[in-house]
């Protein structure tokens, strides 16, 4: 049953949300729809009763900090945009990963959790890129989603996750890892 509506409250408004964006033509719009779907899972995850472990312990606050404030100088005001959608994405990463590792254990729940999360970034046809620099983002936000599911699983602070998520990130958006050819449209 968990994984009925794991694939209820997750999979299906990433599929679905994920689908849409690649009907619409500006970057922005694309961000909205993928976050109403993000926001959507949450809610249905929630709806489901689960809910993720805050302490907030002091070290983990101040990673967050320093994970955002890197965001914000290297990407600007989209780096503050950045960090608010990090927040989100790993609330609902880190929701549906615990949820399915309750029935199938931490690999599985990392991994499937982690797929969606991958494909959910992937970009529209028309905005392909070569196949190397597509191996690149897939296996950049693959390990990363299976990275934060696994150290949720370990420590269970989140906080801790979304800053090293917004810090990691942003280097990586920065440096033209995830994104090549970045304009203000690409973030906004």
């Amino acid at each position: 049953m968990i994984l009925f509506y794991w694939t209820l409250g997750y999979a299906l408004p990433a599929a679905t949300a994920t689908y849409l964006k690649t009907k619409l033509d500006h970057v922005r719009d694309r961000i909205i729809v993928i976050h109403v779907g993000i926001l959507l899972s949450i809610a249905v995850l929630s709806l489901f009763g689960l809910r993720l472990t805050w302490h907030l312990p002091t070290l983990y606050i101040v990673i967050f900090l320093l994970g955002a404030s890197l965001a914000v100088y290297l990407l600007r005001l989209q780096g503050m945009l950045y960090v608010l959608s990090v927040i989100v994405q790993e609330y609902c990463i880190l929701l549906a990963g615990s949820y399915l590792a309750e029935e199938y254990g931490i690999a599985i729940g990392s991994i499937a959790t982690a797929l969606v999360f991958t494909f959910a970034h992937r970009i529209p046809f028309a905005h392909r890129t070569v196949k190397d620099e597509q191996l690149t983002r897939f296996s950049l936000l693959f390990c990363w989603g299976v990275a934060s599911i696994l150290l949720y699983a370990w420590l269970h602070e989140p906080v801790l996750n979304i800053g090293l998520h917004a810090g990691l990130g942003a280097v990586v958006i920065y440096r033209g890892w995830l994104f090549t050819n970045r304009t203000p449209d690409t973030l906004l």
